[in-house]
């Protein structure tokens, strides 16, 4: 299974009627191009013997029939039967005869942009020509072999293939900027290794047979790895699914601020800038991407359950009684139930009951402690605090950014987790003074909503790698 295609819309623009190649297109194309074209001949310069042009033709056929039946799963992502075959004829064919079929293989993948395909050709073939020395490492390509050889050749020929194709992506991603690099490297690392390693028990046993009944063995090669396409169309649709759950999620989550905003323009702004800095604070304390979202959605729904409290009450400019006082402190639990009306929404629920507990146990709704605080709770409760603090309100002023620092090291170990106290005014003074006061259209729903919408396009373009030959 293999995925063709790389592109983060930094190939060919347009300029009024000129049409403009990015010169970082030129600078991945070219250097690959010429690798691959030295690794062929190097290949075909150490070819000891004439290359079976019958199995060649037949394995490269296959090839560019795996690609034209593989199976998108974004824009530009191609997963396919490819990189299997191209291990399997470097097992049956060599060197040469792996470079030729990775080059049918791409032919089968031919589209534009060029120059990015053209990229993706010398990767292919140079995977195949790395993939091919590797197994001859081990012995010679004849029927001499035991199946012991054939297990070593498939498995340093897959490692070959996969650190030849690695290297390449590499290169292309550095060139072009990919951003965030370290994401779309673990994605090279996921659907690259899978393409090349999981195939391997498959590509033994038809090198096993091609030497024992020749061309007929691998003309049922295909059946196999076309069968696993088909799961990997499965498993787009369940992609492509579940990115519009996520939307869905995302739409429902600014309905319920856009109400709340109707009754207290204060708590929808205010929510907005609690998901940017809790997001940020969540990243930099190292939870995963998944959570990481999760954290900012329950963030930007942390005081839905405002909706349930008097506009007397949320707007009073004096100190609130004990009734009022109560009604206030009802909001995560009625937040809570708002947002567990919906199950796509997770655990989310919880995070936002949780939001007002304190380190010590002193505080609301159920007087949790220490590590009984849910994480994202406790990242969303100190970026709450923080902004709070630095807005403007009816009863009193606003905060400097350096005294709401100082506020938050004063209750570090009492009302937040000193470590997240640290990490965020790192986060804070590495930022501008527009960061720290939560201004600025990244700061309003509408920014969190075009933020949110982009991430969820990134995730896709992450799947965006090239051919793991």
């Amino acid at each position: 299974m293999s995925s063709a295609g790389c592109n983060f819309n930094v190939g060919t623009t347009e300029r009024g009627r000129v049409r403009v190649i990015d010169p970082r297109s030129w600078a991945a194309a070219v250097p690959l191009v010429v690798v691959g074209a030295l690794a062929a001949g190097l290949a075909a310069a150490f070819a000891r013997d004439e290359v079976d042009v019958a199995t060649v033709v037949a394995l490269g056929l296959c090839a560019a029939v795996a690609e034209l039946q593989g199976a998108r799963l974004s824009g530009r992502l191609v997963a396919s039967a490819g990189s299997a075959l191209c291990i399997l004829a470097a097992l049956t064919v060599g060197p040469l005869g792996a470079a030729i079929v990775g080059l049918c293989a791409m032919l089968g993948d031919a589209r534009k942009p060029y120059l990015r395909w053209f990229s993706y050709v010398g990767v292919y073939v140079t995977s195949g020509v790395a993939a091919g020395f590797a197994a001859l490492s081990v012995g010679p390509l004849d029927a001499s072999r035991d199946l012991g050889d054939y297990a070593a050749q498939a498995v340093l020929a897959a490692v070959a293939a996969f650190a030849a194709n690695f290297v390449g992506n590499s290169f292309v991603a550095v060139v072009r900027g990919v951003r965030p690099l370290r994401q779309h490297l673990t994605m090279v690392l996921l659907v690259a290794g899978s393409g090349v390693f999981f195939p391997v028990p498959l590509i033994i046993v038809l090198a096993y047979g091609y030497d024992e009944a020749s061309l007929v063995v691998l003309l049922f090669s295909l059946i196999p790895l076309l069968a696993a396409n088909a799961l990997l169309r499965l498993y787009r649709d369940k992609t492509a699914l579940a990115q519009q759950f996520a939307q869905n999620n995302m739409a429902l989550a600014l309905a319920l601020i856009r109400a709340l905003d109707a009754r207290d323009a204060y708590t929808a702004g205010h929510s907005a800038a609690v998901a940017v800095y809790a997001r940020d604070l969540a990243e930099a304390a190292g939870l995963p991407p998944a959570d990481v979202s999760k954290v900012q959605l329950a963030a930007l729904l942390h005081d839905v359950g405002k909706i349930g409290v008097t506009t007397e009450t949320l707007n009073k400019p004096g100190r609130l009684d004990d009734r009022e006082w109560e009604e206030i402190r009802r909001h995560p639990i009625v937040g809570e139930r708002i947002a567990g009306e919906a199950a796509m929404f997770g655990d989310v629920p919880t995070i936002i009951r949780h939001h007002h507990e304190r380190l010590d146990g002193r505080g609301y709704p159920d007087a949790l402690s220490g590590a009984e605080i849910p994480e994202a709770s406790a990242i969303i409760g100190l970026a709450d605090a923080y902004n709070a603090m630095t807005q403007s309100r009816s009863y009193r002023g606003a905060l400097t950014p350096e005294a709401a620092i100082a506020e938050l090291r004063r209750c570090a170990g009492t009302q937040f987790r000193p470590q997240l106290v640290e990490l965020f005014v790192h986060i804070l003074e590495r930022r501008d003074e527009q960061y720290r006061l939560g201004s600025g259209s990244r700061f309003s729903l509408d920014g969190q909503r075009a933020a949110i919408v982009a991430e969820l396009g990134d995730r896709r373009a992450l799947l965006d790698i090239a051919p793991a030959a």
